[in-house]
């Protein structure tokens, strides 16, 4: 049978939120489109996200507090596999939030990952468990409670997937 696609499979989502009331008003938009190639000599996943949200409360007669939060990323790893149930090769990730006051954070890692199933059958069940350590580099927007504006620091997170 032949694969038009060339084993790639690809998501796209998009979210909205919206409510309102006398004292209250909020609403949120958010998106986020990945693309994935798994064959038994390479695994490759990236993906981007962006979410906006914007919220009103009434605090006194007149008066208003307004709240605005955005975020926007990627995530991507690619990895060759060391055989049909095991790859090893670099997690990397990216993200910007004025909720969590990171102008930028980057994170790059050399990752391992073993799957329960072999990767020929990945576009049809996968469990996944997935280890990566390595250094993440953060940009504040502005000064944190420890006065710092930037800073590196080792990481380590691990991923299972279903």
């Amino acid at each position: 049978m032949r694969d038009a696609w060339k084993r790639w499979t690809f998501a796209l989502t998009a979210n909205t939120y919206i409510n309102g009331e006398q004292s209250l008003k909020s609403s949120s938009v958010s998106g986020s489109i990945s693309a994935t190639r798994v064959t038994d000599a390479l695994k490759v996943n990236a993906s981007v996200h962006g979410d906006y949200s914007s919220n009103s409360f009434a605090v006194q007669q007149g008066r208003n507090v307004v709240s605005h939060q955005r975020s926007f990323g990627f995530t991507a790893i690619v990895a060759p596999s060391v055989n049909q149930h095991m790859s090893i090769g670099v997690r990397m990730s990216g993200v910007s939030s004025t909720f969590l006051n990171q102008t930028l954070t980057l994170r790059v890692a050399p990752a391992i990952e073993l799957n329960a199933f072999r990767y020929s059958e990945a576009n049809r069940r996968m469990l996944i468990v997935e280890y990566s350590a390595g250094v993440t580099a953060f940009d504040y927007e502005e000064r944190t409670l420890f006065g710092k504006l930037s800073e590196r620091l080792p990481s380590h997170h691990l991923l299972v997937s279903l």
